[in-house]
């Protein structure tokens, strides 16, 4: 049976949210952005894993994480719109969930348990 939990990221998860975001990267987007990137960002972990404490720092941004049996799969990320006049907005800033869960449709009950 798969232990399966959305929740609120937390400090702590900092450096798996970075490797989550890293992995599934290099999963997602081979053939379509340069090999030679892809495979740079495994040395660019401790510039993601700050990336990662900024953003949960930062009351105006918030991410849900995906665990399964312990581990974290997937994210989520909500915060301010880039757009300009659009105050009253939230924008989804990221979803990924890595390539072994796909199946789970954690992507999905991620982006609807946080509505």
């Amino acid at each position: 049976m798969v232990d399966f939990e959305i929740r609120r990221a937390a400090h702590g998860d900092e450096p798996y949210l970075a490797k989550v975001h890293i992995q599934a990267w290099q999963e997602t987007y081979p053939g379509l952005v340069p090999d030679s990137y892809l495979n740079s960002l495994s040395d660019e972990l401790a510039e993601r894993v700050e990336m990662w404490q900024n953003i949960l720092a930062n009351p105006k941004r918030w991410a849900w994480v995906v665990v399964v049996n312990g581990s974290i799969v997937g994210f989520i990320l909500f915060g301010p719109p880039r757009d300009e006049n659009r105050d009253t907005y939230i924008e989804l800033g990221a979803i990924y969930v890595l390539k072994s869960h796909h199946s789970g449709g954690y992507r999905s009950r991620a982006s609807f348990h946080w509505f």
